[in-house]
């Protein structure tokens, strides 16, 4: 029987060290918001080369709940040699450090068992990352032959997505890895910082190193261990669903392809790319992961754009036609409830909530022969919201958000406070919310909204054309006009 170095040390020393160590007793935390106690575990790395002058380091730590398979942390780090807070119980620590260009090494600890309010340490020996399989089957791809007596019942994880990663998913063409860059540690950065609320529970489990995992239980079958430690075969979650995808790495562009898919149906429930320089290979990643992590949570936000605006226009008729001389003052807000980050580019979103109000005034003079100057003076009469929306683009972790806020405002043309004419005047305010001035971009790291709410200044996207030719109703030439406004766009993760 074989064994590794670090598990056979662990077994000789169980009868005097590990003797009155209950593991049943430990409270695994992989569910809950936080453990009552915890523990550390110290991990000491060797066999990671000196970085090259001239590379870019990735450094990927993964904790593994070996009762469950269940990855507890996924995280990026500066350095090898790790210092981890932890809920007593089972673990293996998984590391992978890759040079780029360079190479690439990665090890795995024997189980580390942590007890609440101690310190625990671990020595892990990394080695170069091993060549790809050729022509290995979907099987292979998936998992290591596990016989099913090791996995718990699906009524088990049946309130949650239990996901995988395909460790097959590696980067073809870059410097350094002519067999390509396997990438499942660097995916699963992101991807197991689950969805906002945990709303859908979303868990990854580990695929990469599920052999080694299945082995360091096998040794508790062994007399010599102790059995107070030995892991209950039958807990570990089942994965229902896995990410796969390509990446190619050409002419100094990296490209990133992702997809979520379903086990049992071979259905792709999500999809994500990016794209971007080779030298920025992890944030190309990082942004596939976190597009692809987006859709599979449904991320949604609601956006508030509130504003204030003036307009004047100013008629001089030459003929002694008509003419108009008009200022308003105006405000809005509109809502957009529910937008979805997660779907494709150009998709539109309409107001759920708009209001607008306002004032509005005009003097002027009405026809060749007419009555003479004119006065009107009213609140504005607002036609508002049916139409205002906003339109999504994306790239990678970024979203962009143009957003029109439609409304229709005028005058009084029902004549209720002028004064100096028998009817209504023919000329009046009016402006249109989808007006190019009245249009807001924005763009910004999704990333951002887990910290709050973004807010963000807009002002118009171009100038009203200062001799009226853009007026939606008539004028009288020579003719000037201005708009002035100012806004304010509010982005928050939509409540569920």
């Amino acid at each position: 029987m074989n064994f590794s170095p670090l598990s056979l040390t662990l077994a000789r020393r169980a009868a005097a060290a590990l003797a009155i160590i209950v593991l049943a007793a430990f409270v695994i935390a992989v569910d809950q918001a936080g453990a009552a106690s915890t523990g550390t575990l110290n991990v000491s790395v060797s066999g990671v080369p000196a970085k090259p002058k001239k590379a870019k380091r990735s450094i990927t730590v993964r904790v593994i709940d070996l009762r469950s398979g269940a990855l507890v942390q996924a995280d990026a780090s500066k350095r090898a040699n790790v210092k981890l807070k932890l809920a007593p119980g089972a673990y293996v620590v998984a590391v992978r450090s890759i040079d780029f260009p360079g190479k690439a090494v990665e090890g795995t600890s024997g189980i580390a068992v942590v007890k609440a309010g101690r310190k625990t340490k671990k020595k892990l020996r990394a080695k170069p990352l091993k060549k790809a399989k050729k022509k290995a089957s979907k099987k292979a791809r998936v998992s290591a032959d596990i016989p099913a007596s090791y996995f718990a019942p699906a009524s088990e994880t049946a309130d949650k997505i239990v996901a995988g990663v395909d460790p097959a998913i590696r980067i073809r063409g870059l410097d350094g890895y002519p067999d390509g860059l396997s990438i499942d540690s660097v995916l699963l950065t992101p991807l197991t910082k689950g969805c906002p609320n945990d709303n859908p529970k979303l868990r990854f489990v580990e695929i990469a190193r599920r052999a080694e995992l299945k082995q360091e239980i096998d040794h508790g079958d062994d007399p010599r261990f102790d059995q107070a430690t030995k892991i209950k075969k039958g807990r570990w979650w089942k994965e229902r669903q896995m990410v796969r995808g390509t990446g190619i790495a050409e002419n100094g562009r990296l490209t990133v392809q992702l997809s979520f898919v379903d086990l049992a149906t071979g259905e792709v429930l999500s999809s994500s790319i990016a794209e971007g320089a080779v030298a920025d290979f992890i944030d190309v990643i990082d942004a596939a992961a976190n597009s692809l992590l987006e859709k599979i949570c449904g991320s949604k936000v609601d956006v508030t754009f509130t504003g204030s605006g003036s307009y004047k226009r100013d008629e001089v008729s030459s003929d002694g036609d008509n003419e108009d001389h008009v200022s308003a003052n105006y405000n809005w807000s509109i809502t957009y409830r529910n937008v979805s980050l997660s779907l494709d580019d150009g998709t539109m979103t309409f107001a759920s909530v708009s209001q607008m109000e306002g004032s509005w005034t005009t003097d002027g003079r009405f026809g060749v022969a007419g009555p003479g100057s004119y006065h009107c003076s009213a609140p504005l009469k607002s036609y508002s919201g049916e139409f205002a929306t906003t339109t999504l683009a994306r790239f990678g972790g970024n979203a962009k958000l143009t957003i029109n806020p439609y409304f229709h405002a005028q005058g009084d043309i029902g004549n209720t406070t002028c004064s100096g004419l028998p009817g209504p005047p023919y000329a009046s305010f009016t402006t249109w919310g989808h007006a190019p001035a009245n249009q807001a971009v924005v763009e910004f790291p999704v990333a951002d909204l887990s910290a709050g709410p973004l807010t963000f200044t807009v002002a118009p996207t171009t100038i009203l054309a200062p001799d009226c030719s853009d007026l939606v109703g008539g004028y009288e030439s020579p003719c000037t006009q201005t708009s002035t406004w100012s806004g304010k766009v509010t982005v928050s993760r939509a409540q569920p």
